[in-house]
């Protein structure tokens, strides 16, 4: 998979929990500890600087948590490595800090992330279950927004002085249902004259309307002007994000996809819409799968053992109407294809079914 050959002519079975067992026994090349400047190979952004951070007992043997950090300000790399130093060396746990160019939000940084993020996989042992995303000020309002754009990526987020949901209110808003099944953590100064403290609150309230078990933990610092910072959240942030562990599987999963560059959210796809926001909010019961839908008009589910059983017949119903009953055959090959599409071994699949909404 690493490599790029060819892959094996597997024909199963496919258990469940073969993906978290094959992750356990996946090797990498050691890396030079410590915080080091790189430089992207993705063709589209090859040359483009970024800091890795590898924690001294790193090996390459065994998997380990990665935190992708985004600067605020101009998103520099370098600075904000530098800031994030001491608060992430006692953690055992890789550290990427891309460089933003612009700000967070604007395509090209946004693509460089993905780009880095898939890179990494690649290269490095990562347990792709405890994969999280932290920034502050322009960092902290990117992660809301990549967090919502691969909900399936992450275990979770801290957004340090971000401007949460508000800051896209007015340009292309953020369905709060989009990362409520994720742990946020937001960190805020009361005094902040750059942007409100509310600017959390709000999504945190957002987040909690929209899932009542939502986890939005918020922390607004008395006294504090724009100066959240890395060594200055009161050990808030790494010791959140190193506790998180994704839920790879859910029963339930809300998608929003203003376009087809961020179709899927967990097992859900979006294929065709129409105009507007797709939206699919989707729950598996034992063998029956339930959607809800809108702008959508064409879709994928994404299966495998640990969300359905596949040797029994499934059911979906799409908007209250019986859109499929039957048998689903797995593909061990699907699995491989999947998760070499992915980098992810827990985002692979071993059975889909597409339908057509009406």
């Amino acid at each position: 998979m690493r490599s790029g050959a060819s892959l094996p002519a597997w024909n199963g079975p496919v258990e469940a929990g073969w993906g978290r067992q094959a992750l356990l026994a996946q090797r990498a090349p050691g890396q030079v500890p410590g915080a080091t400047l790189r430089l992207m190979r993705a063709e589209r952004f090859r040359g483009r600087p970024y800091v890795l951070h590898v924690p001294e007992d790193y090996r390459g043997d065994e998997a380990f948590p990665l935190v992708v950090v985004l600067g605020g300000g101009p998103g520099r790399a370098i600075p904000t490595a530098q800031t994030a130093r001491s608060s992430l060396e006692p953690l055992d746990e890789l550290a990427v800090f891309p460089q933003a160019n612009g700000m967070w939000w604007e395509d090209e940084p946004a693509a460089a992330v993905e780009a880095l993020v898939a890179e990494l996989l690649g290269e490095l042992n990562v347990d792709t279950d405890r994969v999280t995303i932290t920034g502050f000020s322009n960092g902290g309002t990117g992660a809301i927004l990549y967090a919502s754009r691969t909900p399936h990526r992450f275990a979770a987020v801290a957004s340090l002085m971000g401007g949460g949901i508000p800051f896209f209110d007015s340009t292309e808003p953020i369905d709060a249902a989009a990362i409520a099944g994720l742990p946020f953590l937001f960190v805020h100064g009361d005094r902040d004259p750059l942007i409100p403290s509310w600017a959390s609150e709000r999504t945190a309230k957002a987040m909690h309307k929209a899932n009542p078990r939502a986890v939005a933990e918020v922390h607004i610092l008395p006294g504090r002007p724009h100066d959240v910072v890395y060594g200055r959240d009161e050990g808030l942030t790494f010791p959140f994000l190193e506790k998180q562990r994704r839920e790879a599987f859910p029963k339930q999963v809300s998608l929003r996809a203003r376009t087809l560059e961020h179709p899927r959210a967990y097992w859900a796809e979006v294929l065709e819409k129409g105009g507007g926001v797709a939206q699919i909010d989707g729950a598996i019961d034992g063998g029956a799968v339930v959607l809800r839908t809108r702008n959508v008009k064409r879709l994928r589910l994404l299966l495998r053992r640990e969300l359905v059983d596949l040797s029994a017949p499934v059911r979906v119903t799409i908007d209250g109407r019986e859109a499929f009953a039957g048998p689903v055959a797995e593909t061990p090959q699907l699995l491989l294809r999947s998760w070499r599409l992915t980098g992810d071994l827990q985002l692979a699949h071993s059975a889909e079914i597409t339908l057509d909404v009406r």
